[in-house]
């Protein structure tokens, strides 16, 4: 029986990737009950047991400052056990290096995930073992307690993505007529269940007058969104589907669905959602969206969370930002800003606070550039530097 011994660690990714791709029988967690819950230890090992169904585990608590606790606990731990194998990825304090002296007096196997590189690495013989095994969003966030609800967007099919891009570059060249457009059509199928809309051709909502832009509708029948169009002294049309009502109805999704759908053609991206929502607490038995992520990904099994803003940010969005990025991914989560606005040149101040906080910027001068998925592609890949 393969035992792996693991240094308890509070980035959720150090401990779920080298368990996960060693694949041990038994895991047996070493921490310091003076940092870290047991409730922590045992949401990694519930998380493990999503893909090792007969994973089992224990816990062993020892004080990481005392070199010669941990030490001696590894003694007492070995001779109990058939084969160990002993991670030195993880751990705080003295942790790894009273696992490397004993492992090394015993001639235990020692291994350490090299993340970046994607691979799990024989600490002695200094050769590969095998690759990481990819960490997903769901991993992530049981790790922590959460779970995924769903998504607040329908996510469209690759069937979609061509039609659906071409809208959005439409909108993002007058988003004044959008901003008109959708809120005309907010009003008029506000309580409505069906894909029907009739209404006049303007309408007036807080003494201002609103009317959709012509040219818009028209190219949105053109790609099929909505179907029957007449316009005169009063618009009619039907969206043709509930994906086409609930993109023309919200103003912000345009932006996020432009760039979820360019992070689905890169190379080495996964488990990319749109609209993520999540459950901050998966045990309290009320199912509640703590938060919302316009896109998210991993690269390298590292979340990567995108924060969409067809309209200004402000120094509120980019501190969202690191509160989801940080609370899910811990050290390993990192943020990215898409906003169409010229925020680089213009909102210096939101800008810097960006910067200073480790958040990558994308404005408006990317978003309408010819190569974005190339921009979008190498600001993922600068957040692991």
């Amino acid at each position: 029986m393969l035992v792996q011994i693991e240094y308890y660690d509070d980035d959720s990714l150090t401990n779920l990737v080298s368990i996960l791709s060693m694949k041990p029988d038994k895991v047996i967690f070493i921490y310091d009950k003076e940092v870290t819950e047991r409730k922590s230890i045992e949401l990694i090992f519930k998380t493990c047991k999503m893909h090792l169904n007969d994973l089992r585990h224990e816990m062993y608590a020892v004080d990481s400052e005392s070199l010669g606790e941990v030490c001696d606990l590894m003694k007492r731990i070995i001779p109990q056990n058939d084969e160990c194998v002993v991670d030195l990825t993880g751990g705080i304090g003295l942790m790894a290096i009273g696992g490397y002296k004993i492992a090394k007096e015993r001639g235990l196997k020692m291994i350490y995930a090299d993340i970046r590189n994607n691979r799990l690495i024989d600490v002695d013989k200094e050769c590969i073992i095998c690759p990481t095994e990819n960490i997903t969003l769901v991993d992530y966030l049981s790790a922590k307690g959460a779970y995924l609800i769903g998504n607040s967007h329908i996510e469209p099919n690759r069937d979609d993505f061509d039609y659906l891009n071409k809208m959005c570059k439409f909108i993002f060249k007058d988003l004044s007529a959008w901003s008109e457009t959708c809120r005309y059509m907010q009003l008029t199928m506000a309580g409505e269940k069906g894909f029907e809309v009739f209404n006049k051709e303007s309408i007036k909502f807080n003494q201002q007058t609103i009317t959709p832009d012509r040219k818009l509708l028209e190219y949105c029948e053109t790609l099929r969104l909505i179907k029957h169009l007449r316009i005169g002294e009063d618009i009619s049309f039907k969206f043709t589907s509930a994906l086409a009502k609930q993109y023309l109805t919200n103003y912000g999704v345009w932006l996020e669905i432009f760039v979820y759908i360019e992070a689905l053609k890169l190379d080495g991206v996964t488990d990319v959602r749109l609209g993520a929502m999540i459950d901050w607490d998966a045990n309290d038995g009320v199912e509640q969206v703590g938060s919302e992520i316009d896109v998210v990904l991993c690269k390298d099994s590292s979340p990567i969370f995108i924060s969409c803003k067809l309209r200004e940010p402000d120094i509120a969005a980019i501190n969202e930002i690191v509160i989801n990025t940080k609370r899910i991914g811990g050290n390993k989560g990192k943020g990215i800003l898409v906003t169409f606005s010229n925020i680089k040149s213009s909102k210096i101040a939101t800008y810097q606070r960006a910067k200073e906080m480790g958040i990558r910027v994308l404005d408006k001068s990317d978003i309408l550039s010819k190569d974005f998925g190339v921009r979008l592609s190498k600001t993922i890949d600068s957040l692991k530097n």
